[in-house]
Order: structure tokens, then sequence, then C-alpha cells
């Protein structure tokens, strides 16, 4: 059960899916599909490089850097509450990457200090860039079609497109349309797919 040790539902379980623990990790092409917690935790002042990752339907966060330091290229994040979590003092760089469909943020950013949150190059769900309603930070980019972003983060230079990846899109939300009049038989299910 990818982030709980016990079942599925059981949130007296709920753990990181996959954690590096005063490691450092050189991995390409990885996949983490609705884990319970966070998806990918770098941690212990551990240090993770990925070229080419699917991070879909996380509930906590796909990446969590907790301790330690990720550098990121050619992924996608989609679906969850949170795409990538910087804690205070550590730091995340993730380009030619694309972010779509969370429901808080897409990154955040605990500390102080943009140069730790480097998320240039990336496509955030419309080409006008992410949404960044707070000046508090020097930045701004109000744009609620975007995927939001915490104060601290930089985000120049976005892509007005997705990056091509490497791997089609993917269903962000499913949901099945209910019969209507006498036929208790489902009629329809609705996708919606990723943008990348």
């Amino acid at each position: 059960h990818a982030g709980n040790r016990f079942s599925p539902g059981n949130n007296s379980g709920r753990i990181s899916a996959v954690q590096i623990d005063g490691a450092s990790v050189d991995w390409a092409n990885l996949t983490i599909l609705e884990a319970e917690n966070s998806a990918l935790e770098v941690t212990g002042a551990g240090m993770l490089m990925l070229d080419k990752g699917l991070f879909v339907g996380t509930r906590s966060r796909a990446l969590y850097v907790n301790s330690g330091s990720a550098e990121v290229a050619n992924a996608g994040f989609f679906g969850g509450d949170y795409g990538v979590w910087i804690d205070a003092g550590e730091s995340a760089t993730v380009t030619n990457s694309a972010f779509d469909n969370f429901n808080v943020e897409a990154v955040h950013n605990d500390g102080l200090d943009a140069a730790s949150a480097l998320f240039q190059n990336n496509w955030w769900g419309h080409p006008a860039g992410p949404h960044d309603p707070s000046p508090e930070d020097g930045r701004l980019n109000d744009n609620p079609a975007g995927q939001a972003v915490s104060n601290c983060v930089d985000y120049d230079n976005w892509l007005a497109s997705a990056p091509p990846l490497p791997f089609g899109p993917v269903i962000v939300q499913a949901t099945l349309v209910e019969p209507t009049g006498d036929d208790p038989a489902p009629t329809q299910l609705d996708l919606i797919f990723s943008q990348a």
C-alpha cells in the first residue's frame, strides 16, 4: 500500500511511499501513483536527482523535501494537495516539468528565500503561468487559471505549453454520471486528462 503501513484508508498508518534518508540517489523514470501520504520524501540530509518522473493523485505531497535537497527534470506532477513541499532551510530545483490539478498548491516553500525553490521553465496548467496573488516576496502573477504557488518560489520563464514528457496524458479525475430514469446502469463516465 503506497504510503500506508497497514491498509488503504487507515489514517494511523500513513507514511511516505518512498523515503530517501541520508543517501544521495540518482534515479530516472520513477512513477508513483495514488500515494496515501507523501509519494517521495527526502530526509536525513538526503539528496535526490531525478530525470523523468510521474507523480499522480498523491493525497498529501508528491515530493516532500523534509531535510536535504532535490533536483528534478522532465517530470509530471498531477493531482493531490501539493506537488512539491520544501521545508525551511532545504532546497529543490525543478525544470522542464508540468504541474496540474492540485487542490492547494503546486509548490510550497516554507523558507523565506526563493533561491531555495528554483522552479523555472515549467508548465503551470495555463499559458500565463502559475497563480501567485501575493506580492509579499517581491513576485506577483495573479492568474487564477494557473496552479497556485506559495511565496518564495522562483517560477520565472514559465512554459506557455506543456513540455514533451516521457509519457502521455494521464487521467486526473473520473466521474461516473448517475443514470436518469428507470435504467439503473451508469450511462456515462466523464474523464479529465492532464494537459501533459
